[in-house]
C-alpha cells in the first residue's frame, strides 16, 4: 500500500523519482482492521500514538474488502 505519507516522504526527494520501484516507497505493513471490529475500535486503532493513521484497509478474510477514513467514523458519531 503506498499512503499519503509515503507520498509526502517520496516527494521530499523529487530528483529520485524516475528510479523509485514502487516496492521502495510503499508501506510493506499497513495497520488494518478487520470488517467485523466495531467502529469504535478502529478508531481506537487509527489514534495509537505510535502510528497514527487517518485511512486504513479493511480487510475480510484475509483479504481487502475496503477502506475505512476516519473522516467517515466521526461523521456517523456526529449522526
Amino acid at each position: 500500500m503506498i499512503s499519503d505519507g509515503d507520498i509526502k516522504r517520496l516527494l521530499k526527494n523529487r530528483d529520485q523519482l524516475d528510479i523509485l520501484m514502487v516496492s521502495s516507497v510503499m508501506t510493506c505493513s499497513p495497520v488494518a482492521v478487520e470488517e467485523s471490529m466495531l467502529a469504535e475500535e478502529a478508531l481506537r486503532i487509527m489514534q495509537n500514538p505510535k502510528r497514527f493513521v487517518t485511512v486504513v484497509p479493511v480487510m475480510k478474510d484475509g483479504k481487502l474488502a475496503g477502506l475505512l477514513r476516519m473522516h467517515d467514523i466521526l461523521q456517523a458519531k456526529i449522526r
